[in-house]
């Protein structure tokens, strides 16, 4: 026999982490797709696209949540639950664990991209901005500002 007796307070059986890590790993993967269609309207400047897809990000991270929860009994004592499953069960979940982390890759690979994107992005904003701050500083160095037509009261200067 290649299991050991299952420890008190086991988290539950091997089946039900392959199941939380099945979870895990297909959420991870719709939030990919998001990210991709995060990365595709940024690159494309459809800001308008933005507000749905992190709408729905957010969600699926409320989601990830949940199942992070369930996983967290296991995780905090792998290195003891893990001696308690057999062969193949241990080879499943090492499976899963690895498809888990290839996509988790994956997914912060894109957004890492994004946020790249995104700070580019800012910093072409800010530069505008400042342009617009500059000229309009000559032009009111140059040309001050005309009084409210309403001002009862202008102070000059002698």
């Amino acid at each position: 026999m290649d299991r050991a007796p299952a420890p008190e307070g086991m988290p539950g059986t091997p089946a039900d982490l392959r199941s939380g890590l099945d979870r895990q790993r297909e959420l991870y993967r719709r939030l990919f797709a998001h990210a991709v269609r995060q990365r595709d309207a940024l690159r494309s400047g459809d800001t308008a696209a933005l507000l749905p897809i992190v709408e729905e990000k957010r969600s699926l991270l409320a989601a990830g949540e949940e199942v992070d929860r369930a996983l967290a009994p296991w995780r905090e004592r792998w290195a003891e639950l893990r001696g308690h499953l057999d062969a193949d069960d241990r080879a499943g979940v090492d499976a899963l664990v690895g498809q888990v982390e290839e996509v988790l890759r994956a997914l912060l690979a894109i957004e890492e991209e994004c946020t790249r994107m995104v700070e580019e992005g800012l910093t072409v904003t800010r530069g505008e901005i400042q342009k617009v701050t500059d000229a309009r500083k000559l032009q009111s160095a140059y040309h001050p500002p005309a009084p409210p037509p309403e001002s009862r009261f202008l102070d000059r200067t002698e």
